[in-house]
């Protein structure tokens, strides 16, 4: 560095306390101040004169008397009665903001400190921040989530973007968002909770903005072995739900169901043919029973014989009933009609 700018530097690094003392002021219309970085680096490419030197000083003067008249000062910081980890913040015996405790700490805030504008500006930002995590917090702590959620949730509460990237990245380094630990959850919640198949749970995940490949690995947990004892108790559960329809029907639903539920075929298949066919011989003759019962009471009335007969035999067929079961008994029903 050339003598001219040490010596320029050493008048312009020394603030004359003296100023600020004497020209306590606003002083308005001096937005050319705010480009003197600019014109210093002009003057300092310029030949050495004490002109040259004696303008530097006067604006860089000015443009300090301009910074100490905007300083603002802490007169009173009062705890906030609803909210004990809040505070108010009193400049120049005026309410200006409020801040969290940990904003407060952090800058060292307290009465008597003087703020410039850029202080209080960031001041104010630091609070932004704060508020976006503990928004987060807030809503992690019903469960975990995704970093999308996340996301919708922040914007949703009108938050900066920026603001929203560093409040997910903070939460990362303190390990409260993991999309392959929620998805690892996820899964377990899924298997033991419900009854639903792979392909469905897998895009759950992928709607909740996980990565594919972090899914896939989750998905592996949720084993062959494991879906089709889920399978097999579930449609145990269907076939003893109603007696009203016919087995065959029965079936047709409970796989197209299945099928729903995001099961894959092969597993479906294998559960399906586990199914005991003595158990379902006894429950499709009951309810082929009930249905037929209840058609004898409704054709009786107009008709009677063979086309009786023919009609009930129609109707049972249509209900989904094979022929062998429904010839058998109507067989049997030969002198009743």
């Amino acid at each position: 560095m050339s003598k001219r700018s040490n010596y320029i530097s050493q008048l312009i690094t020394k603030r004359p306390t003296w100023l600020y003392k004497k020209y306590r002021l606003n002083i308005i219309g001096c937005t050319l101040l705010r480009n003197f970085e600019t014109y210093l680096l002009i003057f300092l490419n310029c030949p050495f004169c004490e002109h040259c030197l004696s303008f530097i000083l006067y604006v860089y003067m000015l443009r300090y008397i301009v910074e100490v008249s905007q300083m603002r000062t802490i007169t009173k910081i009062s705890k906030q009665k609803n909210k004990s980890n809040r505070y108010n913040i009193y400049l120049d015996d005026t309410f200006a903001f409020g801040v969290d405790e940990d904003v407060l700490l952090k800058n060292k805030l307290r009465k008597g400190l003087e703020l410039t504008n850029e202080q209080i500006t960031k001041l104010l930002d630091d609070e932004s921040i704060q508020n976006a995590y503990l928004l987060a917090i807030r809503y992690l702590s019903y469960r975990i989530r995704t970093k999308l959620e996340l996301q919708i949730y922040l914007r949703k509460k009108e938050i900066d973007e920026m603001i929203i990237e560093q409040t997910i990245e903070r939460l990362k380094k303190e390990k409260l968002v993991n999309d392959a630990q929620f998805a690892q959850s996820f899964v377990r919640d899924r298997m033991n909770q419900t009854s639903k198949g792979p392909k469905i749970i897998r895009k759950e995940l992928i709607e909740k903005g996980i990565d594919e490949k972090v899914v896939t690995d989750a998905i592996i947990e949720y084993s062959y072995e494991r879906q089709l004892t889920t399978v097999m108790k579930w449609i145990q559960r269907e076939l003893k739900k109603s007696r009203k329809q016919s087995f065959h029907n029965k079936l047709n639903n409970i796989r197209y169901k299945l099928i729903q539920k995001g099961f894959g075929q092969e597993v479906i298949n294998e559960a399906m043919q586990s199914i005991n066919t003595t158990l379902v011989e006894s429950e499709e003759k009951k309810a082929l029973q009930f249905h037929a019962e209840k058609l004898l009471q409704r054709y009786r009335k107009k008709h009677s014989g063979y086309e009786l007969k023919t009609k009930v035999k129609y109707s049972l067929f249509q209900r989904g009933f094979s022929s062998n079961l429904i010839n058998e008994y109507m067989d049997n029903l030969e002198e009743y009609m």
